[in-house]
């Protein structure tokens, strides 16, 4: 007669957790961003790190990294390998959180040009010094600097918060401040402008918006990362960030 052995019964709660440990690896591993193209000086700053170190596509990116384009430069980040934001020269930014509910970017000064795919349940938001633009799914531009803003929408809509209600000031709509104590509502080709006294009324985008308009749409023709496209390239992510930390070990400024 046959005889079957048995198999501890620890073995399959043993068995289920390596599965999960698994996994898990592989979740902590993937990067839910990315620097997929890279032209002339792109600079890369790794998250509680002092120096900058010359960046190199395609590279993993975390919460905490800043990038710094120089003149006559491009870089391209894909999020979540479902959306795009392109950082025009000269421009200075820092990946402030890449949660499910939230993906946030800090634009320090500068231009971004981003197309945003409709997620349930996850926003995407681009904050400047004075102000927030807050989308679920949009086409839109946001130009920066330390004291003003603008937030073209090209498709779709866009929220546009200042930090006033931070502030602790009552939303009154009576008095001078109902300019910058609410959010503004910005629609398809219109842009508002926002200061340190708040949000002016959205108008209608000029001639040098539809330019960067043309041109966002044309760099997401072209565009080569994204859906499995994007997932099939962590391990190449991991392993160029990976390499560049180790050829900078004490992070100091490229040459």
């Amino acid at each position: 007669m046959k005889t079957t052995k048995k198999i501890p019964p620890l073995i399959f709660p043993l068995l289920w957790l390596s599965a999960a440990a698994c996994q898990a690896s592989e979740a902590e591993d993937s990067f839910q961003a990315a620097l997929t193209q890279v032209k002339g000086q792109v600079l890369f700053q790794p998250s509680q790190k002092s120096g900058w170190i010359k960046a190199r596509k395609p590279m993993g990116l975390k919460t905490g990294d800043r990038i710094k384009v120089e003149k006559a430069s491009l870089a391209e980040m894909t999020i979540n390998g479902e959306s795009l934001l392109y950082l025009e020269e000269n421009t200075e930014g820092e990946i402030q959180e890449l949660a499910e509910a939230k993906h946030s970017f800090k634009l320090s000064n500068g231009l971004a040009l981003a197309s945003v795919k409709k997620l349930k349940g996850t926003k995407f938001e681009i904050r400047t010094p004075v102000a927030v633009a807050s989308v679920r799914g949009t086409d839109l531009g946001v130009e920066a600097s330390t004291d003003t803003a603008q937030v073209a929408v090209f498709d779709g809509r866009v929220v546009v918060m200042d930090f006033a209600r931070d502030s602790g000031l009552p939303m009154d709509g009576t008095n001078l401040l109902v300019h910058f104590l609410h959010e503004v509502d910005v629609s398809s080709n219109q842009v508002a402008t926002a200061t340190r006294k708040g949000v002016k009324t959205p108008t209608g985008i000029d001639e040098t918006w539809k330019t960067r308009k043309e041109l966002l749409n044309k760099r997401k023709a072209g565009a080569d990362s994204l859906g499995d496209n994007y997932w099939r390239r962590q391990k190449t992510f991991k392993d160029v960030r990976d390499e560049l930390l180790q050829d900078h070990p004490e992070n100091t400024n490229p040459q």
